[in-house]
């Protein structure tokens, strides 16, 4: 009996650490989202403002370079 509550408080800490890990991940995805909306955001933005192709290809290439660091 003592072996079978050992397994089963055993296996409710697992249960409980990969909960966790799930939040936690769940959190960073979060916190991703949120700094790739705010990046796509600054750049619609800074395109409205542009005169010329050059100048969207520049905040373009610039984007993708931030969004490609967030999600590293």
């Amino acid at each position: 009996m003592r072996k079978m509550l050992s397994r089963a408080e055993n296996l409710n800490e697992k249960i409980n650490d990969v909960r966790e890990a799930f939040w936690m991940h769940c959190d960073e995805c979060d916190d991703i989202r949120t700094k790739v909306a705010s990046l796509l955001e600054d750049a619609a933005r800074s395109i409205q403002h542009c005169n010329s192709a050059e100048e969207i290809a520049d905040i373009l290439a610039r984007l993708l370079s931030e969004v490609a660091k967030v999600l590293r």
